[in-house]
């Protein structure tokens, strides 16, 4: 029996610049258990199964960058949730929501077919409560399973120890970073974390405490590209806490055909209006590589680098 698990590898590993950056996500409320492809999990019929390829097959024909997911809570009511969260265009501080409470699975599909193949219309548009979407999809990482499940349960116990009632917990399935279990997302501004615990996830939630305690365990922002992660990072070290309340736009001036080496342009704004402009070049540092396996079931090894900043420039 295969005892290796990825995420006990990779404690060398910085985790920026891990987050995934669709500009669409999408989160179906269905209760698991879930097959690795989740179309073929046997909770859901074969009506939704059809219904559900053909969508993401119209989604690849159209070239839409979309993430889908299944999500599970223990929550009240008979209702089946729908969550879509939209990457807003130009200076943003997380993602637009639509949340849709349906009557059943069958009936997320029409709702998705209108939103994303048609004229979408934002409304309805909501902020709160903040949703944190866990990974336990063990089926597709053992990681998940062990330390995903774990997790989900703490979380439950940090969010009613801190009586959060603006925070619901949700298992997921598969949003990549298994090797980082446990991981999540926290929606809607869209920021990925792994290796979580307790303490780290109170001071997510809080944002109280020494702003260190997210270096093990942020992984990036989702509305930035991989490159410009490393500088959020570093904005986040400078301004403390109070940099989760301004909004950013980012914009790739150079990259190399190598894909590790950009010049990013970075403009941000304070919640007092105050705005700022930065000229930022990153790379790959091949001496920080790190040799390791992507998932548990992979043989290969494959060698990741990290991003470093090069030059920081402000422009006035």
């Amino acid at each position: 029996m295969n005892q290796f698990f990825c995420s006990q590898q990779t404690e060398g590993e910085d985790l920026i610049g891990t987050a995934d950056t669709a500009p669409i996500y999408v989160f179906i409320e269905c209760p698991p258990p879930w097959a690795m492809d989740i179309s073929n999990s046997r909770t859901l019929s074969e009506e939704f199964k059809r219904d559900y390829l053909q969508l993401r097959a119209a989604v690849q024909d159209n070239k839409l960058e979309v993430r889908f997911g299944f999500i599970y809570g223990n929550r009240p009511g008979n209702t089946t949730k729908l969550l879509i969260f939209r990457k807003p265009s130009g200076f943003a501080l997380g993602y637009q929501k639509q949340e849709f409470n349906l009557s059943n699975l069958e009936a997320t599909l029409p709702i998705l077919k209108t939103n994303l193949l048609g004229e979408f219309d934002i409304h309805p548009a909501v902020q709160d409560p903040k949703d944190i979407f866990i990974c336990t999809h063990g089926s597709y990482d053992k990681c998940c399973a062990r330390y995903g499940n774990i997790f989900y349960r703490q979380a439950l116990e940090t969010v009613e120890k801190l009586s959060l009632t603006q925070v619901r917990i949700w298992q997921c399935t598969h949003f990549g970073g298994h090797r980082f279990a446990p991981t999540a997302i926290a929606f809607p501004e869209g920021r990925f974390y792994g290796r979580l615990t307790p303490e780290s996830l109170t001071a997510i939630l809080t944002r109280q405490g020494d702003i260190h305690l997210l270096d093990p365990v942020y992984r990036g922002w989702s509305l930035l590209p991989h490159p410009a992660q490393i500088v959020e990072r570093e904005l986040l070290h400078r301004l403390g806490w109070d940099w989760f309340n301004y909004t950013v736009n980012c914009q790739i001036l150079e990259q190399d055909e190598e894909n590790s080496y950009y010049c990013l342009k970075i403009e941000y704004q304070s919640p007092e209006g105050i705005p700022n402009c930065d000229r930022i070049e990153v790379m790959k540092d091949p001496n920080r590589a790190v040799a390791l396996h992507l998932s548990c079931q992979s043989e290969a090894v494959s060698h990741v680098s990290p991003f470093i900043i090069k030059t920081w420039v402000k422009i006035e």
